[in-house]
């Protein structure tokens, strides 16, 4: 490895060491900066075998971070992983870290926050925007139901 390399590869773990990175970022990064493919791949390699880089942690990173900070729902969270182009079997595993019960902790709890600003003249509108809302957030439509129901029976009482 060259001087020039080793100095990139030292800038590339500081940057890698500040937060999960996918490889499909460090790639991006490596293309911004206008380096060969052959130094690319070699850097990519190098950030791995040092685990630097690991698609795995950075997958359930990234889903825990989104649903539990932003109030991601999955189908979101699928699509965000989607596009930094990890593989399907990567992103079902990281999925499959979140939690049923956070989810729906966290879907009432968006509820009682976005329930009083919904302006609707009957309160079968009010619902659709609630659900709307909730499938927004990456909610499916079958889950964003059940939350409302369970939410609406406890303010009920």
């Amino acid at each position: 490895m060259t001087q020039e390399e080793r100095a990139l590869l030292v800038s590339m773990q500081a940057w890698c060491g500040r937060q999960e990175r996918c490889t499909q970022d460090v790639h991006m990064k490596l293309v911004r900066m206008g380096l060969s493919s052959a130094i690319q791949e070699k850097v990519i390699a190098k950030l791995k075998e040092e685990r630097f880089l690991d698609d795995e942690r950075f997958a359930i990173a990234y889903a825990e971070g989104k649903s539990r900070l932003k109030k991601w729902g999955p189908m979101k969270v699928r699509a965000g992983l989607s596009v930094k182009r990890l593989p399907p079997e990567l992103i079902e595993l990281a999925l499959s870290h979140l939690e049923e019960s956070a989810m729906q902790e966290t879907m009432i709890g968006l509820l009682k926050q976005h329930w009083p600003r919904i302006k609707g003249k009957t309160q079968f509108e009010r619902k659709s925007k609630s659900v709307k809302f909730l499938m927004g957030k990456g909610y499916a439509y079958g889950t964003a139901m059940k939350a409302f129901e369970t939410w609406s029976q406890e303010s009920d009482e």
